[in-house]
């Protein structure tokens, strides 16, 4: 377990297991070297982590939400759920559930269009095929490694889903932005991925 000192953050040290909590689709790390900083006055660690799935990474906890292994929580893009640690998120949720999930503030009508959509956005850098598919579970829900639980053909239709959510969220507030304004609208599509725009023209052809 990590040490800690009066600062509510952890602080680590070689050998701790620890998890990127942004990035859970990186796996479980291995704190091989630590450093302790002062950043603009308050305390960080420099770390090289070896991870499961991402290999060696040098991060700053200033700027990297590193967590103890054993914090095991449902990411943000997952479904709702009673904040706090959860063993097995599928105990209390379908797979279906899950791995369709969007971000929170996707569904939220008091959030602004424009963020609602960049959010979005940034769902289409997973795609279906080759490791891509295996970080896309994994950063869905928590897993450090979802062929241990499910097969790769299982996944692609579980990601088939999601897409099909995602387009269509992503369709309607494009259509709700462009109400009201249509420069702005345009300017967020000409930023998009390419999967995205074709997604949008493959779903107005069908009209």
């Amino acid at each position: 377990m990590p040490a800690h000192m009066s600062d509510p953050a952890p602080i680590f040290v070689r050998d701790d297991r620890v998890r990127h909590a942004e990035k859970p689709e990186w796996g479980e790390g291995r704190v091989e070297s630590a450093q302790n900083l002062m950043v603009n006055g308050t305390r960080c660690q420099r770390l090289e982590v070896r991870f499961a799935r991402a290999g060696l990474k040098k991060v700053l906890t200033a700027a990297a939400k590193i967590v103890p292994a054993d914090t095991v929580t449902i990411p943000a893009s997952s479904v709702d759920a009673p904040a706090g640690p959860i063993e097995d998120p599928f105990e209390t949720h379908k797979p279906e559930e899950i791995f369709a999930a969007l971000p929170p503030i996707v569904n939220e009508d008091a959030a602004p269009l424009p963020d609602r959509i960049t959010e979005l956005l940034k769902l289409y850098r997973f795609r279906q095929h080759d490791a891509s598919l295996l970080d896309w579970a994994a950063t869905q829900a928590g897993m450090t490694d979802p062929l241990e639980r499910f097969t790769r053909a299982q996944l692609e239709q579980l990601f088939e889903r999601f897409a099909w959510k995602r387009d269509n969220a992503l369709k309607d507030l494009v259509t709700k932005l462009a109400r009201r304004d249509r420069a702005r609208a345009q300017s967020l599509l000409a930023q998009a991925p390419p999967p995205a725009r074709e997604a949008l023209a493959r779903l107005n052809a069908r009209r």
